[in-house]
Order: structure tokens, then C-alpha cells, then sequence
């Protein structure tokens, strides 16, 4: 018990709700911030530097010079690097240029995950709009996000077919996280083996495939989270 100032996960979502009122945060928490707009900022390592500001003592520290925003974080797989597959190729393009869900049946070894990890490279690059909203659901699940900016490339998910429901749809306790649905909103969801899911965690996905939101209801909440996403399923 030190006193010091720690960071949460969901700082872009909680900074945005406190809307134009000056936010004092830990200082790992700042460059999350500081993607919402213009806000005031006071980054703290310990709870002394925020008596000793509150009183008077020193001045309130500002958050410094903003970082220089990266292009993109890990490089994407490119389609190009696929000898053969013609047939396959050509869905991946239909499914993309179309948002198609697509489901591709083949033996072990046939290059189905290769495929599937390769089809964010054809999308492409997420609007304003959409990268906001996008890390704003990878802050608030917890994920990390790229160096200095916001979530560019449309997000590729792939949950093992153990998964459960609520790791998938979304939920949990008394803190509210979205699933994987949600974090590949504006890209890609893919199911590898997927005759080895649940029955109910398939079934799971029928609402927002539908609708492009899935709701969660629990005894502490009730809560809408984004899931426009690109299913794509594979087989033996």
C-alpha cells in the first residue's frame, strides 16, 4: 500500500465519458487517453503528487509531448504469398470485396488457418470512425493497442473451440467485458475446427450475425456491445 496511481484497462472508454472534465490518470494510462481528443490531462505516479497538487503544494504535471503515432502495428500476412490455391483465393476475394461469411472444408494440412489469417490483408484500412471504436472495445476487454495511435487494421480473432460463451459473447462477473465477437468488430472472427464448438456457443452467434450488436443480460447488467464482424469458419 504505496500509494501509487496504477493503470485500468478501459481508459479510452472512461475518458470519454467523463467528457470536457480534467482527467488525473497513471502515466501508462496517457496515451490511451489522449486518442479521445482534446482533454486535460494529469498523469500521477502516487497518490502524494495528488494531495500535494490538490493543496497547492506543486503544480498540476501536464501529459507532455504526444508520441509519434505508429502506421500500424504487427505486419498483416499478405495474400500474395500464397502459391496455388486458386479456388480458395478467389472466395477469400469475393468475401471481401462482398462481406461474406465464409466456411472452408478441407484435410488437416490444406492450408485453411493460412487462408483465413491472410483475409485482414484485403480489407482495408479502418476509417476514423471505426478505428475509434475498435480500440475503444480492445481498451475496455483489455487488449493492447498500438504504440501512440489507434487501431488501424481491421482486427484479426481466432478463439480456441474450447471457448466458452461468455468469452465469446461477452460479460463476466461484475466487470462487464466484451468477447472476442466484439474485439474483431470491423474485421475478422475466425473458427478453426468448427464442428468442435459448443452447440449453445455457436447458437450464441445467431443474434449478432443479425444484427451487428449482441446484448448481454446479467443480474448486475444489462449491456450492448458492437459486433460487425466477418465470420469465417473452417473444417476437415
Amino acid at each position: 500500500l504505496d500509494g501509487t496511481v496504477r493503470p485500468v484497462t478501459g481508459t479510452v472508454c472512461l475518458t470519454e465519458a467523463l467528457g470536457d472534465a480534467p482527467l488525473v490518470l497513471a502515466r501508462e494510462s496517457v496515451e490511451e487517453a489522449r486518442l479521445v481528443g482534446n482533454r486535460l490531462l494529469h498523469p500521477v505516479r502516487t497518490l502524494g503528487e495528488v494531495v500535494a497538487c490538490a493543496k497547492g503544494d506543486d503544480p498540476w504535471p501536464g501529459p507532455g509531448r504526444a508520441p509519434a503515432a505508429e502506421a500500424s502495428g504487427a505486419p498483416v500476412p499478405d495474400l500474395a504469398d500464397v502459391r496455388g490455391q486458386p479456388v480458395a483465393r478467389f472466395a477469400l476475394e469475393v468475401a471481401a470485396a462482398g462481406a461474406h461469411h465464409i466456411l472452408m472444408l478441407g484435410p488437416p494440412g490444406a492450408g485453411k488457418t493460412m487462408l483465413a489469417s491472410r483475409l485482414p490483408g484485403l480489407l482495408p484500412p479502418l476509417s476514423d470512425r471505426e478505428a475509434l471504436e475498435t480500440t475503444r472495445i480492445h481498451s475496455a476487454a483489455g487488449y493492447g493497442l498500438p504504440h501512440g495511435g489507434l487501431v488501424r487494421v481491421p482486427p484479426f480473432r481466432a478463439p480456441h473451440h474450447g471457448a466458452s460463451s461468455v468469452a465469446l459473447v461477452g460479460g463476466g462477473g461484475a466487470l462487464m467485458r466484451p468477447g472476442e465477437i466484439s474485439a474483431a468488430t470491423n474485421g475478422v472472427l475466425f473458427l478453426d475446427e468448427l464442428a468442435e464448438f459448443s452447440p449453445h456457443v455457436l447458437d450464441a452467434l445467431r443474434q449478432p450475425l443479425e444484427e451487428g450488436v449482441v446484448r448481454v443480460a446479467r443480474a448486475v447488467a444489462t449491456v450492448s456491445f458492437p459486433a460487425r464482424f466477418l465470420l469465417v469458419g473452417a473444417m476437415n
